[in-house]
Parts: structure tokens; C-alpha cells; sequence
């Protein structure tokens, strides 16, 4: 089936109508908003959808998600396929905007995250699908001290030599090695998530997928006093029965992530928000990262590690 020129899809039961670009996000990937004629229930309806010329990790990992019961955040796929732009994804189309920050995302999207943490604890995730280990890691941080290199300012210049200790540094490569790995999303952010006028929320943009420990996803939420880890953490005991407040493992698994997600901005807080904010950014991936410890010794659930 054609998506990019509109062909009639009759193999798939889908008959195109009419066929609209869509602009925005980061990625650059080719989308159309298409109204068409499809089978459902078996009647014949018209409905708007998402075709996004992709990744077939993103494929993959958007199909892994919506596997999982109760993850209702996960965008509803219709249809995969292959076109002479390459893959392709189908999902319903929202009429949503982006959250107007983590700290404002809805609980249906926290939930859904915590859902599909717990599910891939138990079950393997794709194969295709990066795994966060210790050549991951130090990956991440030659990103980041290229990038902060490239702003030509003093203050981000001496950030390197940070990161480069922070690249090598055996309790975070240990770390990764024995923490438990789930599927993630990966780029948890606002703009990833969309609110419909129901105040429900949708994660799109899957094709930064990761396998790695879980709160990896949830350490840009606002820390464990907003209400977004809280409702993590409720979702979370609801279907292990286990309590993260009081599991050691998982404070690991916390401070990793605040070492991560502060290293993974700190060049972008540093261009657009100033030298202040990237050096507090790298204070606090410092600070987490001395609570670690020298020999950390997680526990948690490895029954998923790859």
C-alpha cells in the first residue's frame, strides 16, 4: 500500500479520501493526516489517521507498548506497512495538543508508563530495540560533550571534563549492567505527549525507545515530590504490590536516572537557558551521583535483562 501518494489501499480494506501533511516535531519524519474508509466491526466507517513515515524501531516499540493491558496511552495502531518511503506507522489521529510541561502530564500517560514497565520486567522486549548498557552510556556522553563544545562559551567548555569523568566512571557503568531492563519509551517530554480535550493523554514518538532500568522514563516528571511520581509509584504497588518509597534498589535506579537525564539536557539548558542552569544541572548529576556510593549492589527483578 502507497501511503505517500494516496493510492486506494483496497489490499488493506482502506480506501484513501483525502490526504493532508502534518508539521511539527523534532524528528523530521514524514507525516500525513489521511481521511479514509475502512473496516471496523465489521461495518464500513470513514475516520481521520496518523501516518508517520518512520523508523521500524519506533514500528516495534509502539507495537510492543500497546500490547499491554490498561496502557491506554499507547496510540492506537490500525496499520503498519512498507511504501517507497520506507515503513510506515497508522494510528488513530488525536486532536491534541503537547502537555504544557512533565510536571503537567496526565495521570492516564504516567500510568500507561508504569504499565509497560512492569509488563516487560516479566516479558522480552523487541530485540531490534537499543539496550542501555555501558558502551550506550559512554555513546551519550560523547554526544554531550560535542554539543556542548559546540556552543563556544567558556562555562560549557569546562562542563567536558565532567561529563568525560562522569563517562568512565564505574559506578554508573557498573550500574547499568546489573539494574534491571524493561522496555521505555525513552524521551519522556511534554512534547510527547499529547492532551486531547478530555484532559487524556497520548505518547507519541516512540522511535527513541530504549531497554533499560525503569525510572530512566521518569526522572524529567519533577522528582518524588510531584504528583506525577506519586502517581508512578501508586501505579506501580497497584500491580506488583511492591512499594518504590521504600525499596532501595529503586532509589538506586532514581539516582541513576537524575545522573542521566542531567547530562542528557546540560547542553541544551546551557544554550537556551544560560551557564547558571547547566552548571546547577551538573551540580545536581554530581550530587546524585555521590549517593550512589562506591559498590552498589541492586537487586531488583532481572528476570527481563538482556
Amino acid at each position: 500500500m502507497t501511503m505517500a501518494t494516496a493510492s486506494d489501499g483496497q489490499g488493506s480494506g482502506i480506501e484513501i479520501i483525502s490526504r493532508e501533511p502534518v508539521t511539527g516535531g523534532f524528528s523530521g519524519a514524514p507525516k500525513f493526516s489521511l481521511r479514509v474508509a475502512m473496516n471496523q466491526y465489521g461495518r464500513r466507517i470513514e475516520r481521520t489517521v496518523l501516518v508517520k513515515h518512520t523508523s521500524q524501531l519506533e514500528i516495534s516499540a509502539t507495537q510492543a507498548a500497546a500490547t499491554v493491558a490498561g496502557a491506554d496511552a499507547v496510540p492506537e495502531i490500525i496499520e503498519t506497512g512498507t511504501d517507497e518511503l520506507g515503513p510506515y506507522l497508522m494510528t488513530a489521529f488525536y486532536d491534541a495538543e503537547p502537555a504544557a510541561n512533565e510536571a503537567s502530564l496526565p495521570a492516564n500517560a504516567i500510568q500507561t508508563l508504569a504499565r509497560v514497565h512492569v509488563h516487560y520486567l516479566d516479558e522480552s522486549p523487541p530485540q531490534s530495540i537499543p539496550v542501555v548498557d555501558a558502551a550506550w552510556w559512554r555513546a551519550k556522553c560523547d554526544v554531550s560533550m560535542q554539543r556542548l563544545a559546540a556552543i563556544d562559551r567558556s562555562v560549557p567548555n569546562e562542563l567536558i571534563p565532567h561529563v568525560a569523568a562522569l563517562q568512565h566512571d564505574p559506578r554508573i557503568t557498573s550500574l547499568l549492567d546489573q539494574l534491571p531492563r524493561t522496555l521505555l519509551h525513552g524521551d519522556v517530554h511534554h512534547n510527547n505527549v499529547l492532551v486531547d480535550e478530555n484532559q487524556t493523554g497520548h505518547i507519541i514518538d516512540w522511535g527513541g525507545a530504549l531497554v533499560g532500568t525503569p525510572a530512566l522514563d521518569i526522572a524529567n516528571l519533577g522528582g518524588p515530590a510531584s504528583s506525577g511520581y506519586q502517581t508512578y509509584v501508586d501505579t506501580w504497588r497497584h500491580l506488583t504490590g511492591r512499594n518504590l518509597d521504600t525499596d532501595p534498589d529503586w532509589n538506586t535506579s532514581y539516582l541513576l536516572a537524575t545522573v542521566w537525564i542531567n547530562i542528557k539536557y546540560l547542553a541544551f539548558a546551557a544554550k537556551i537557558y544560560g551557564d547558571t542552569k547547566a552548571q546547577d544541572m551538573m551540580r545536581t548529576a554530581l550530587d546524585a551521583l555521590s549517593q550512589l556510593g562506591p559498590t552498589p549492589c541492586p537487586s531488583m527483578n532481572t528476570r527481563s535483562r538482556r
